[in-house]
């Protein structure tokens, strides 16, 4: 009752929509059969190279989930998720998948984007690299012609990511400069620009593989009653890494993260988030909302 009472209070709640369709890859246009098959996914595709698609519906031991040719993981979500190489596997395709966004970015806006990745560990793969991240175009791309590899990504983690047993968030803020349509995950950096780590004793860094699922992106400009313009109230900084400030407040100031859940009420102008998880909260003050991005 807490929730839905909440969500008739802020009838314009769904500014904080997930404009990546089924980000958890849980709707299947049909049991994947064997690798290379992202397509069979809703709404995603292969960007570059040839990603595969994991479901636990499948009687495949290479593509399963938990068990499949990655390793042992489970789904961050549900009972699904993808995969590709983060180097270069086949002449100079790198493995890419790709989705057209459910509405097309606003310029100027500030987008919250993130998602989950975990590393592979099987025989044949024994390596972590940095640099995964998401790529937004204006355009398509297919296996045939594929996204571009120039050592630029919109998010990305410059830090290697080598967790074999949790899946790590990726996450970060932009400020679209067109209308992109389309998301693309991968490693968009070249092989010379990659650092790698080899999780063995092995002597070479063998296809490096990640799993990746939750994949989301939000605008975090657009709200009702923004507080930056409401009754001069401000709101800084956003995007936080914990303690923001709500200058000219009167009375009691809440925070909701995104399912109407109150996270803490205070009457100080300055609040701490640092202990909680990273993502989108909203913050209240009277009939004034506004989202602020914890990273």
């Amino acid at each position: 009752m807490r929730v839905l009472l909440f969500l008739l209070l802020l009838p314009c709640f769904c500014f904080g929509q997930n404009l990546v369709p089924n980000p958890s890859f849980e709707d299947t246009i049909k049991c994947p059969s064997s690798t290379n098959q992202v397509d069979s996914a809703v709404a995603w595709n292969r960007y570059g190279g040839s990603p595969d698609y994991f479901n636990s519906c499948t009687t495949s031991p290479f593509i399963g989930v938990p068990n499949n040719g990655g390793g042992y993981q489970n789904a961050a979500t549900g009972v699904a998720y993808c995969g590709f190489y983060s180097q270069y596997v086949v002449a100079t395709v790198k493995e890419l998948i790709g989705a057209q966004l459910i509405a097309p970015m606003i310029i100027d806006n500030q987008y919250y984007v993130s998602l989950k990745v975990s590393t592979a560990f099987a025989a044949g793969i024994n390596c972590a690299t940095n640099n995964l991240g998401v790529l937004f175009s204006t355009v398509p791309y297919s296996g045939g012609n594929p996204a571009p590899v120039n050592n630029f990504a919109h998010i990305y983690s410059d830090s290697i990511i080598s967790d074999t047993t949790n899946w790590t968030t990726i996450d970060g803020v932009f400020t679209a400069d067109s209308s992109y349509s389309y998301i693309v995950i991968g490693n968009f950096f070249t092989d010379a620009a990659t650092d790698t780590l080899i999780l063995d004793t092995g002597i070479y860094c063998l296809n490096p593989y990640y799993f990746v699922d939750d994949v989301y992106v939000g605008d975090t400009t657009t709200g009702i009653n923004d507080l930056s313009t409401s009754n001069n109230i401000r709101i800084y900084p956003n995007p936080t890494t914990g303690i923001f400030t709500v200058q000219g407040a009167t009375g009691e100031i809440e925070v909701y993260d995104m399912v109407g859940g109150k996270v803490l009420a205070t009457t100080k102008e300055e609040i701490d988030l640092s202990s909680y998880a990273k993502g989108i909260y909203l913050i209240r003050v009277g009939e004034a909302v506004r989202k602020i991005v914890l990273h």
